[in-house]
């Protein structure tokens, strides 16, 4: 039984080890010919590769819910096709059994990738912009008022735009709008350099323009200090794609928002679909698992493949598309994001009582 059990898992294992260095493969293939069009400034070829390499981890993550499931199809297919699997259930062994086997062998990549998403994957993804932005625009021109690049961001009644921020918290081309309580604006300070020291940001050159209703003054501060509660953390994190934050982040960044009375459902919605990452993979390994014992135990490996990649398309699909409806009608992220994983179990579950 110990070694059937080795030799289940293992296969699947395998299998899935192999999809996912491909699938990872053409997905750092495609980021590099992308990146290549960017190329600016500092940001050549050399810097284009170290870009990717650090996107890697990330690449990794985003593939192993697709690697996983064809991983399976292609693992237990090559067992059915062999006939291994009928001598397995000709000796006593049970569906349930033998698909328990085969999800331990996806359970390790499943749960070593939510690892590497949580602790590798977000920190080197923040790393990697803010230094591609760094080299493509120049630290001079990362500061001026102009920029096309960086982020938006709101703190009480001020809003504020930031050109790039480095992992260091050093802020470049800090821009902030502050407006009256008839929502007139009534000041515009523009700092080329920010620096986070003891809970404030220490400004750098900022250019003051004060603005009233019969005239305009403009005045140049060599340094000025901005008490905010954005700090280098929040900044990052406004500054990043809510899917490239880590799950501890995106917790974080939605209970910031929800203390300052702004809207957290879509960092919510993000948190749940992390969370609930892991048991999507399994709910894919499920459904393949069922397929093997149940409509395609008699197909080609090509067949089982494509099966795999279509049932992979749908059910992202799915998950895309539930999403915004959740934020659109204000219905719950949680059911959002197990909707489709739930469909998966029931009918995996379904095909695997017609097995038996």
């Amino acid at each position: 039984m110990r070694l059937i059990k080795q030799y289940v898992s293992s296969s699947v294992l395998k299998s899935t080890l192999v999809v996912l260095l491909a699938v990872c493969s053409l997905d750092v293939i495609t980021t590099i010919v992308d990146q290549a069009d960017s190329m600016r400034g500092d940001y050549t070829f050399p810097a284009v590769l170290e870009y990717t390499a650090y996107l890697i981890p990330k690449k990794l993550v985003t593939s192993i819910p697709i690697a996983v499931l064809i991983g399976v199809l292609f693992g237990l297919g090559q067992l059915a096709s062999t006939s291994e699997l009928t001598v397995m259930r000709a000796a006593g062994l049970s569906v349930r059994k033998l698909g328990w086997f085969a999800m331990r062998g996806a359970l390790l990549i499943i749960f070593v990738g939510m690892f590497i998403a949580e602790y590798v994957a977000a920190p080197l993804e923040l790393h990697a912009e803010a230094k591609r932005d760094i080299k493509r625009m120049g630290e001079e021109v990362a500061a001026i008022q102009d920029s096309d690049n960086g982020f938006w961001g709101l703190e009480g009644d001020e809003f504020f735009h930031v050109n790039t921020i480095l992992p260091s918290g050093k802020m470049y081309g800090l821009v902030r709008f502050k407006f009256n309580e008839a929502y007139q604006l009534e000041r515009v300070e523009f700092s080329e350099e920010a620096l986070y020291l003891d809970g404030a940001w220490l400004l750098q050159d900022t250019s003051v323009l004060a603005i009233n209703e019969r005239s305009m003054a403009e005045d140049l501060v060599p340094e000025s200090w901005w008490r905010s509660e954005m700090s280098p953390r929040v900044m990052q994190i406004v500054a990043a794609d809510e899917a490239n934050l880590s799950i501890r982040d995106l917790w974080y960044y939605a209970n910031f928002l929800s203390s300052q009375g702004l809207d957290n459902r879509v960092y919510e919605l993000t948190f749940w679909q992390k969370v609930l990452q892991p048991l999507a993979s399994m709910s894919l390994v499920f459904i393949a698992i069922s397929f093997v014992f149940g409509p395609l135990r008699q197909v080609t490996m090509g067949a089982r493949i494509f099966t795999g990649v279509i049932v992979g398309i749908v059910f992202s699909t799915v998950q895309h598309i539930l999403g915004p409806i959740s934020l659109v009608y204000g219905l719950s992220p949680v059911l959002a994001v197990t909707i489709p994983i739930l469909g998966c179990f029931v009918i995996g579950g379904y095909l695997l009582r017609r097995a038996k």
